[in-house]
């Protein structure tokens, strides 16, 4: 069952290979490829410099920079002498011409003709002094047309390389620029074609041109593609062995022989013209001529730019080679081939999701579900679908969502611990998908295809981004950090749960009807009823909460009503008071006291001493402070003082101000200014304590002390 399951695999992809040949006719002549240059047409001039890999005991040495070219600096030739400047035929200043000039040339001088002159006709070499001077320029020019030709070549070289770049400019999604070698010329027997013409390097490696618009320059550098084999050549082709190519090819993978290498890459292009045609396959050390029966090979070393069309062909041929090998295949070939009853229990299948010999796949969790980005009810849907089968196709106009559907699913499959290819047909679509994806994720997208410079970039950019974080955090914080917000994550679910089910009632309130003493009412009849008893039922507090129980019984609120007609305006509005704080209340003994307090001030005579008092309006915050002045005054460490009672007693008796002013000036006599200015301003309150204790003491309770 097993070698079935493999024969209809095997048959898929020798089916997509026939069609991809039928699709994209490989190329048998480099003249019909884009463009072309032939390395050995560079010119001998310094502007265009060629880098070989060099093979030493370590391996072979690739340079980054394989060809400079330069725009050359173009010259002007030497401006001739002035005798000879009218004789130069055009094209003097031409360096792929000679220069010549005229052998004659007619001239009118004063004569006897009737309009007064006459014409003669004067050879150039008449003139020595003018033939010497014309000897003497073409010697510089001769000088100057070496070098120019040579820059001249260097600038159509330049040209070239403009050409091209341009061309990839316009077109990088579908070209691609190749260095090869290796020149195979053969007239051979296709198995679709019949006899075809075989002109081709067969040794091809992808690179990269770059322009520097500062110096201006052009640059081919390597890049990371291994060298390959033009296998599409041989695919249809009579008496050429499967088997011995694709040891030519293990030893390339190994070896990585380079189009531009010397000796080693030629020593494989002998061994390979064998290999196609062992008994009369030549190597030629010069070009040869129009092909022949017999395979020819030579080293030409060029650039082409090729279409993108074998990279199908080759991954096909990887493919099909490894399908021996394999013991588990992705379970949507189990759809596409139409085995799945074959499939189930033949162990092919790696027992992942929407895999034919596993379980039914447990549906996912949505809060598993991690988006960055905002997602819809469809999106959810494709996620659902591809956890459990496998495979999901999406389909819809431009414009609709499906790149930022693919964002999402990439964000999703991280936060699982994925990695995840993604292909496109185009470059451009790969640049707006990765623009999609989460600014925090987008280090970790690495392009594949496109500017093998861009492509570095970004590799460069992700590894840096990866070890940044790696240095700031271990993976036991980016653990903890992980839980954390896995735990405040589930919380604002919660939340959102919790707000989405309240909004989903508030909106179906909207339509919900109203049920009042068992009757009900729609929503719009309702409204109608309130617009239309506004004014009578205006009285009403609102709002009104739905369903609300009334916590008055009919009995009390017969009761509020009746209490309405006896209390007064004053008592409503001091029933509108906030109530004060239970905790701050008096005890009741206090509040007693507090009372019986009140109640005897109230019949008490307290008219006594009232002249001595200042101030018309003395409410109690006065009260209070002279309170606390009077406690200070009497406290225990101002009595210690000897001569504060002998003030208290001057105040008694009348006299407080003279005698604290004595004993003001005695305390001066023995202490400094500063001291005594102190002691008199305590002195002074002494006394006045004494006078107003004087003036709430009785009559005859005036006494030492």
């Amino acid at each position: 069952m097993d070698d079935a399951v493999r024969l209809k695999i095997r048959q898929l992809y020798r089916f997509l290979k026939e069609a991809n040949q039928l699709r994209f006719r490989h190329v048998r002549a480099v003249a019909d490829q884009p463009k072309i240059l032939r390395l050995a047409d560079m010119p001998n001039h310094e502007s265009a410099q060629l880098f070989r890999p060099v093979r030493n005991t370590e391996g072979q040495e690739v340079p980054d920079v394989l060809i400079r070219v330069r725009r050359p600096r173009l010259t002007r030739c030497p401006t001739p002498p002035e005798p000879v400047t009218s004789w130069l035929l055009p094209g003097w200043d031409d360096p792929t011409k000679a220069a010549r000039v005229a052998e004659s040339q007619n001239i009118t001088i004063p004569g006897d003709s009737e309009d007064g002159e006459d014409t003669v006709t004067v050879q150039f070499e008449d003139d020595e002094e003018r033939f010497a001077a014309w000897e003497d320029w073409e010697v510089l020019r001769t000088a100057w047309v070496t070098p120019e030709l040579a820059a001249r070549k260097a600038m159509s070289i330049f040209d070239i390389f403009y050409d091209i770049y341009s061309t990839l400019e316009k077109d990088s999604e579908q070209l691609e620029l190749l260095a090869a070698d290796g020149r195979l010329s053969w007239q051979a027997v296709s198995a679709l074609d019949g006899q075809v013409t075989i002109d081709h390097p067969v040794l091809l490696k992808r690179v990269e041109l770059r322009f520097d618009a500062n110096v201006p320059e052009f640059t081919v550098h390597e890049t990371d593609r291994e060298p390959e084999i033009y296998g599409s050549l041989f695919v249809d082709l009579h008496d050429v062995e499967p088997a011995a190519l694709r040891n030519r090819k293990t030893e390339l993978e190994s070896a990585s022989y380079h189009p531009l290498g010397s000796d080693d890459s030629e020593a494989f292009l002998r061994a390979f013209i064998q290999t196609v045609s062992p008994s009369a396959g030549e190597f030629l050390d010069e070009p040869g001529g129009s092909a022949t029966a017999t395979p020819r090979l030579w080293r030409d070393p060029m650039l082409i730019l090729r279409k993108r069309v074998l990279g199908i062909a080759n991954a096909v041929d990887a493919i099909l080679d490894d399908i021996e090998h394999r013991e588990l295949f992705p379970p949507a070939l189990a759809q596409i081939t139409g085995t799945l009853d074959d499939w189930t229990g033949s162990g092919l299948g790696d027992g992942s999701p929407g895999t034919p010999d596993s379980t039914a796949a447990p549906s996912i969790n949505d809060d598993d579900i991690l988006l960055a980005k905002e997602a819809n009810e469809e999106q959810m849907q494709i996620i659902r679908r591809l956890e459990r089968s496998g495979s999901v196709i999406v389909q819809g106009p431009p414009g609709t969502g499906k790149t930022h559907t693919i964002g999402n699913l990439i964000g999703h499959l991280l936060a699982q611990g994925k990695s995840i290819l993604v292909t496109a047909q185009t470059a451009k679509t790969l640049r707006v998908v990765r623009d999609k994806v989460p600014e925090a994720l987008r280090p970790l997208c690495v392009s594949v295809l496109g500017s093998d410079q861009d492509a570095r970039s970004q590799l460069e950019s992700s590894i840096g981004s990866i070890t940044e974080r790696l240095t700031r955090d271990t993976a036991e914080t980016l653990l903890g950090k992980a839980t954390t917000f896995s735990s405040e994550r589930r919380k604002l679910l919660t939340t959102t749960r919790q707000l989405t089910h309240t909004l989903e009632e508030a909106l179906e309130n909207e339509y919900r009807e109203i049920a009042v003493n068992g009757r009900r009412f729609s929503p719009s009849d309702a409204a109608r009823h309130v617009a239309a008893h506004s004014e009578t039922q205006s009285w009403i507090p609102s709002p009104v909460k739905l369903g609300a129980d009334l916590t008055l019984s009919e009995e009390e609120l017969a009761r509020l009503y009746a209490l309405g007609g006896t209390y007064s305006a004053q008592e409503e509005q001091d029933a509108r008071c906030r109530l004060p704080d239970l905790t701050g209340l008096p005890a009741e003994a206090q509040f007693q006291t507090m009372v019986s307090e009140s109640r005897d001030l109230t019949t008490r005579d307290i008219s006594l001493g009232a002249d001595r008092w200042t101030g018309a309006d003395n409410g109690s915050e006065e009260l209070e402070e002279l309170a606390k002045t009077l406690e200070a005054e009497f406290s225990s460490d101002l009595l210690k003082q000897t001569w504060r009672p002998h003030a208290i007693v001057a105040g008694l008796r009348g006299g407080g101000r003279t005698r604290s002013l004595g004993t003001a000036d005695r305390l001066h006599r023995t202490s400094d200014r500063g001291e005594w200015q102190a002691c008199a301003g305590t002195a002074s309150s002494a006394a006045a304590i004494g006078v107003y204790a004087g003036a709430q003491a009785a009559p005859g309770d005036h006494g030492d002390s």
